[in-house]
């Protein structure tokens, strides 16, 4: 019988004796590995000796790799494969000649390899997650605090310290909103138990949530950390998911989602900006032209260009950007709807 490398064979044994006391012998091959962690595919067969080609054959390489090898993962591990015959036709069987039988095992070893024409290296760029705190520092633009440094005054920001230092953390954060929420007091008083909670740490003056600062629940200073994460010196107001990025990498509180979408929506700069990009838009040849033989496609436009809000507001007096617009201004003239 031949055999791969790395498997050592075991005794082809055919006791002599019933089994289970049934009428069969077992014919058994196995092998044993001398390796770890090894997937293989097998094929065994018993050989036809009459020369009929009528063999009896047990194959793996039939099978998808998903399902279909046999993992050895340790030193001694075995695979077997065992079928019973009644001795009195394995004996008149043509796989018996000279009191021999012939068996060929297959094993096939799987292996993981990529194949590429050349290797492709990806340059990542260094980080920048201090780029816009450093410029907040540098043009001291909503600075919020003064440190005065051998008569050298340096202007600061709270919450940029606060998410830097765990110290300044502790000073800056007012521990009485922290006792003011309620959930919080419910979650910190469950951890001071020792009650295990998913992702909440509580260190005995700040409470996080995956190493994010849990934000108590206090109007005025969720407000000053929305901002914060909005508006920067560079890259000036942020959409709805730039601004939730760079929310959740320093900070959490529950329904912080939704504010952010509320916040940015109703923020000043960005409503005067779409305003003014309308506005351009109105001006142009183009858009006289749509608003004359295509109203449809003009309100499309808008749409894509500043937003378009539903119905009008809960109050029925104020209208979309789009609406105003496209009438002129007059905010008394009926809104056009949205195309469906």
């Amino acid at each position: 019988m031949r055999r791969p490398p790395l498997f050592t064979p075991q005794t082809l044994r055919l006791p002599p004796t019933r089994m289970w006391g049934h009428a069969f012998d077992e014919m058994a091959y196995r092998l044993r590995v001398r390796v770890l962690m090894w997937r293989a595919l097998f094929e065994l067969t018993l050989v036809d000796q009459s020369g009929k080609e009528k063999h009896k054959v047990h194959n793996h390489f039939d099978r998808s790799l998903e399902s279909g090898p046999y993992t050895l993962k340790y030193r001694g591990s075995m695979w077997g494969y065992k079928r019973f015959y009644r001795r009195v036709l394995l004996e008149t069987s043509d796989y018996l000649k000279d009191d021999c039988l012939k068996f060929n095992c297959t094993v096939g070893v799987v292996v993981t390899a990529t194949h590429c024409l050349r290797l492709h290296s990806i340059q990542v760029p260094e980080s920048d997650i201090g780029l816009n705190f450093g410029m907040l520092l540098e043009n001291m633009e909503g600075s919020d605090i003064i440190f005065n440094v051998a008569s050298v005054r340096f202007h600061a920001h709270k919450l940029v310290l606060a998410t830097k230092s765990p110290v300044f953390r502790s000073n800056f954060l007012d521990q009485d909103s922290l006792n003011k929420d309620e959930l919080a007091q419910e979650i910190i008083h469950k951890l001071v138990k020792g009650e295990v909670i998913h992702h909440l740490q509580w260190d005995g003056k700040l409470l996080r949530r995956k190493n994010k600062l849990w934000i108590p629940k206090e109007d005025d200073l969720r407000h000053e950390i929305l901002l914060l994460c909005h508006a920067t010196s560079q890259s000036g107001h942020l959409g709805i998911q730039a601004t939730l990025q760079r929310f959740k990498d320093m900070f959490y509180w529950k329904g912080a989602t939704k504010d952010i979408k509320n916040f940015v929506k109703k923020c000043d700069v960005c409503l005067r900006a779409k305003y003014e990009t309308v506005t351009t838009v109105k001006r142009s040849d183009g858009f006289e032209y749509l608003k004359a033989k295509h109203p449809a496609l003009q309100s499309e436009i808008l749409k894509s260009v500043a937003g378009f809000e539903e119905g009008y507001s809960s109050g029925g007096k104020t209208m979309s950007v789009c609406a105003q617009l496209s009438d002129g201004g007059d905010t008394n003239s009926r809104r056009v709807r949205q195309r469906t």
